[in-house]
């Protein structure tokens, strides 16, 4: 699981959208979701003896008021 945010959220186009919204429109497309879900397993946890390379990965969208929305679920 990976929480992703909005670095800027005053300056986010997408602000009151779903998360599949900014998914969709927001954030390039599910294409960049995989590349973030790649970035957040880096190493598929070798590093610290597990073998996470097989494992899902859920995306989240940390939302202005703390809530998170599930933006992906990448297998």
């Amino acid at each position: 699981m990976a929480d992703v945010y909005v670095l800027f959220p005053e300056q986010d186009p997408c602000a009151g959208k779903s998360a599949k919204e900014h998914a969709a429109k927001c954030m390039g497309g599910f294409g960049n979701l995989e590349i973030l879900a790649d970035t957040a397993t880096l190493n598929d946890g070798e590093d610290v003896g597990l073998n996470l390379g097989e494992t899902a990965t859920e995306l989240r969208l940390i939302l202005r008021d703390g809530k998170k929305a599930r933006l992906a679920l990448i297998q």
